[in-house]
C-alpha cells in the first residue's frame, strides 16, 4: 500500500473529479446551525445513518476526509467557530467508509465547498507493524459499522487532541481492507505523556502496531471556498 499522502490525494481528487459513476449521496440530510453556545460536540454513525451534534465545520471536514488537524489549511475564520447539527440517512445499509464518502459529497454540495490538495514534507509518526506482526481481526460481516481502514485509524490517532502527538500519523503498515474496531484506549487523564505511553502499550499488545518517528510526504487539503450557511434542507 502506498503512503497515506498518496491515498489522501487520490481520495480528495476522486471526490472532485468527473466520473462516469456519480459519488454516493445521502437519501436525506438536514444541516442546522447550532446556537447553544456549548463547547461539547460529537459524531456518531450506524449502518446507513450519520449524526453530528454541535461540531464546527473544520472538524466535520477533518472527519469526512480523514485529514489531520494540521493538514487542513486556509478557509474562512468562522470555520472553527460556527457549529452545526447534521442528520443524514442513506438509502440503505452503508459502511462507515461509504458514509464518509457521502459526508464528503454532502459538505461539498451544501456548503459549495471547493478545495485542492498539495503534498508537503512534514515530521510524522509512521504507523507500522510491531515486532511479532499485526494482531488485527476482520470486521463482523453482519455489522457494516464494525470495520475501519488503517488510513482512517491513523487519522483517528492524529486527531486525538488529548494525546498531543504534535505531528500527523500516517499508515505505512501495508495492510489493505478493513479491520475490526477494537481499540481499548482510555483518554481519562490530561497528562499527554501518560497517554502517549499508554497508547504505545495498547497499540503493541492489542493490535500489533507501533509508531515510528520519520519524515514523510503528507497530503494536505487547502479550502479555496466555502459558504457560511448551507443550502436549504
Amino acid at each position: 500500500m502506498c503512503l497515506a499522502a498518496v491515498l489522501l490525494c487520490l481520495l480528495l481528487d476522486s471526490a472532485q473529479a468527473p466520473a462516469s459513476k456519480p459519488a454516493p449521496e445521502f437519501e436525506a440530510a438536514s444541516i442546522k446551525l447550532n446556537t447553544s453556545g456549548s463547547g461539547a460536540g460529537s459524531i456518531d454513525s450506524s449502518p446507513g445513518r450519520l449524526t453530528v451534534q454541535n461540531l464546527p465545520l473544520n472538524r466535520c471536514i477533518q472527519i469526512a476526509f480523514d485529514v489531520y488537524e494540521d493538514a487542513l489549511f486556509s478557509g474562512p475564520g468562522w470555520l472553527n467557530s460556527e457549529r452545526f447539527d447534521i442528520e443524514a440517512k442513506a438509502s440503505g445499509p452503508a459502511t462507515r467508509q461509504e458514509l464518509m464518502r457521502m459526508f464528503q459529497a454532502l459538505l461539498v454540495k451544501r456548503f459549495h465547498m471547493t478545495f485542492h490538495t498539495e503534498t508537503r514534507e512534514m515530521a510524522v509518526f509512521a504507523l507500522v507493524p510491531a515486532k511479532g506482526g499485526l494482531k488485527l481481526q476482520r470486521p463482523d460481516p453482519n455489522d457494516a459499522s464494525s470495520g475501519q481502514t488503517m488510513a482512517h485509524f491513523a487519522a483517528q490517532l492524529s486527531n486525538m487532541r488529548d494525546l498531543n502527538l504534535g505531528r500527523p500519523v500516517i499508515d505505512m503498515t501495508g495492510f489493505e481492507g478493513e479491520f475490526k474496531r477494537n481499540f481499548p484506549f482510555r483518554s481519562d487523564t490530561t497528562d499527554s505523556l501518560e497517554l502517549q505511553a499508554r497508547l504505545t502499550s495498547v497499540l503493541a499488545e492489542q493490535l500489533g502496531l507501533k509508531l515510528e518517528s520519520r519524515k514523510g510526504n503528507v497530503g494536505v487539503m487547502v479550502v479555496d471556498h466555502l459558504e457560511k450557511l448551507p443550502t436549504a434542507n
